[in-house]
C-alpha cells in the first residue's frame, strides 16, 4: 500500500493541472469548502484522488465550485 498524498502535493498537482491545461482553479485554495467549511482534501484523497484531475465541487456537501 502506498502512502497517501500530502495536502501540499495535492494542491501542487491541482495548480499544475490547471496551469498546463488552461483550466480555472475552481477548488478553494486552502482546501476548505466555501459552503460547508469542511476540509475537502482528506475526503478526496480517501477516494483515491491525487489532485491530477480537476476538482469542481465539494465531495462533502456536493456544492459546485463552477456554477
Amino acid at each position: 500500500m502506498t502512502n497517501p498524498i500530502s495536502r501540499t502535493e495535492f494542491l501542487e498537482n491541482q495548480h499544475t493541472l490547471c496551469k498546463e491545461k488552461g483550466y480555472p482553479f475552481f477548488m478553494p485554495g486552502n482546501g476548505v469548502c466555501f459552503r460547508c467549511r469542511g476540509d475537502i482534501i482528506p475526503r478526496l484523497v480517501e477516494k483515491g484522488e491525487d489532485g491530477k484531475s480537476l476538482v469542481t465541487g465539494c465531495p462533502l456537501c456536493m456544492y459546485s465550485y463552477c456554477e
